[in-house]
């Protein structure tokens, strides 16, 4: 395949692009070629409809540099060449990318910015490259919006989490003021041994539960005992 850089046409005046392509036969062997010719406004056309955030460039230029689109750079405008005084790293990453380099460089600043981002790429299939030319204020502005949306973001999970916490706590103590009602019952009034603490958990709190109520039995059945030791005791006196 073949496509030439952009020439002025003799029949139009205007820019066109001279393109060929193989055609292949049985086996592979070449067949046919088939060539055109097409005006370059017809494939820019597509890149100016294209949704591109204001203050961001997109250029595309041919292999020795002269300008195929650019929004603000004129016809005869050469990336390469001339790309301006103070503007030479443009020049050094525009025969990158004419190359068929792809990367990113910050670059210096054509719109007053301390310096701008130059993202880059070849194209496939030509001997053209692509770039878009972000202002170093663009950036900034939106490192900040993303770092106060991250401040934001953090704050929002510091909440929730601080929220579970009192929720699992709460959950967590729940079974503890149980036991310690259920001890307080039995501390104070008639000290009703028969009551038991209904927890369901394996936990530690379980075991304690667990404890407790084996304990609050074993002392049922030892108090159970002295009463009936005292009844015993009555009615032997009474004998004697």
């Amino acid at each position: 395949n073949y496509i030439d850089n952009p020439v002025q046409s003799r029949t139009t005046g205007k820019k066109v692009v001279h393109f060929a392509r193989r055609v292949n036969g049985a086996k592979g062997k070449l067949f046919a070629m088939v060539a055109g010719v097409i005006n370059v406004d017809v494939l820019i056309e597509p890149i100016k409809e294209l949704s591109i955030p204001e203050g961001i460039w997109l250029f595309i230029i041919d292999h020795d540099g002269n300008v195929i689109y650019h929004p603000m750079a004129t016809d005869d405008g050469n990336f390469i060449t001339n790309p301006g005084e103070g503007h030479e790293d443009l020049a050094e990453y525009s025969r990158r990318m004419v190359e068929g380099e792809s990367g990113y460089a910050w670059i210096n600043s054509y719109t007053g910015s301390k310096e701008d981002l130059l993202v880059y790429s070849g194209i496939e299939g030509t001997p053209w490259g692509m770039g878009f030319l972000v202002p170093g204020k663009i950036v900034d502005k939106l490192g900040h919006k993303i770092a106060n949306t991250a401040i934001v973001f953090g704050i929002i999970i510091t909440a929730i989490i601080l929220l579970l916490g009192a929720l699992v706590l709460a959950v967590s103590l729940k079974p503890l003021k149980i036991v310690k009602n259920a001890i307080t019952g039995i501390a104070q009034g008639n000290a009703d041994l028969t009551q038991r603490i209904e927890i369901q958990t394996n936990n530690e709190i379980g075991q304690v539960v667990q404890g407790f109520n084996s304990f609050t039995e074993k002392l049922q059945t030892i108090i159970s005992d002295v009463k009936d030791s005292k009844n015993e005791l009555g009615v032997a006196g009474e004998d004697m």
